[in-house]
């Protein structure tokens, strides 16, 4: 490609041909860029796409927590978009277009700008605040933190357990039904 180039590039720009060997290594060059760039791995710009939607994930699962932890304390209060980004600390266009993407995918209902966890939505923030709560609990009978210092690390951590890695925590904390905190640690599955 780099000899081609050099035969037919220049006449784009009203110039004659150039030489082969420079035009290989401009050709070499653009070829590093677009993989830098593009690689399916390492590439530049996947990697800044997988990285936000992670961060919209998290943002998604943190908006059905709290929602959950506000039904907790008040099971008639319903958030809206402004008090909820107040809460996490979020700007309004991630918010709102996940606060639609909740509703579209049925973990949440809106009426008049006012929010609610439908089951779907109440059952994964369940687990999710289920996950939160135990690492609490770990975190400070295990890896013997101070109560105070243990909530960021298990809000990082909540996003990535699994079922099978609660049921563990819930076993190394010896099935405990509260956290540090004294909050209830909600159960796996929700009972009628």
């Amino acid at each position: 490609t780099g000899h081609i180039s050099a035969i037919t590039v220049p006449h784009w720009f009203g110039y004659g041909s150039t030489s082969t060997a420079g035009m290989m290594a401009v050709t070499a060059g653009l070829l590093f860029v677009l993989a830098a760039l593009f690689g399916p791995r390492h590439g530049i710009l996947i990697v800044f796409i997988r990285r936000q939607f992670l961060a919209w994930k998290i943002l998604a699962e943190d908006i059905i927590a709290l929602m959950y932890r506000i039904e907790e304390r008040d099971p008639d209060r319903k958030p809206d978009a402004r008090y909820l980004r107040e809460i996490l600390f979020s700007r309004a266009l991630p918010t709102g277009l996940l606060l639609r993407f909740l509703t579209n995918q049925g973990q949440i209902t809106g009426t008049n700008g006012y929010y609610r966890l439908t089951e779907t939505g109440r059952d994964q923030a369940r687990q999710l605040v289920r996950s939160h709560r135990l690492w609490e609990h770990y975190l400070v009978e295990h890896a013997g933190m101070s109560a105070e210092t243990i909530h960021r690390q298990a809000e990082r951590l909540e996003h990535f357990t699994d079922r099978q890695l609660r049921e563990k925590l819930n076993e190394d904390t010896i099935e405990t039904d509260q956290d540090p905190h004294g909050s209830p640690i909600p159960p796996e599955e929700q009972t009628p």
